[in-house]
């Protein structure tokens, strides 16, 4: 918590093949933080992470976008909608993406 901040979303590059989002599970359970998960890349996943967002910016919980070097364009849009925001102190953002 003290090396990152609501504001900022936490970028996790990996090498193709490597998936570091049960990194973060186990981090929230062992936490006792709250954590919803999509996976990007589709309509539907677009929609899901969104109200995740949205809802865990004002609840404080954790958000994980897996996959999200399959939205490049949405990242754009995200990038506007985190500038407009005022999260909670304790939500967090991951996004894991493969290099």
């Amino acid at each position: 918590d003290k090396d990152s901040k609501a504001s900022s979303p936490i970028m996790m590059v990996s090498v193709p093949g490597f998936d570091p989002s049960g990194k973060v599970t186990d981090l929230a359970q062992s936490t006792s933080k709250s954590l919803t998960s999509a996976a990007m890349g589709s309509e539907e996943g677009f929609a899901i992470a969104d109200k995740a967002i949205m809802a865990g910016s004002k609840a404080g919980t954790w958000v994980l976008l897996k996959n999200v070097h399959l939205a490049i364009k949405w990242l754009t849009e995200l990038e506007k909608k985190l500038y407009g925001m005022n999260p909670h102190q304790n939500f967090r953002l991951f996004l894991p993406m493969e290099f």
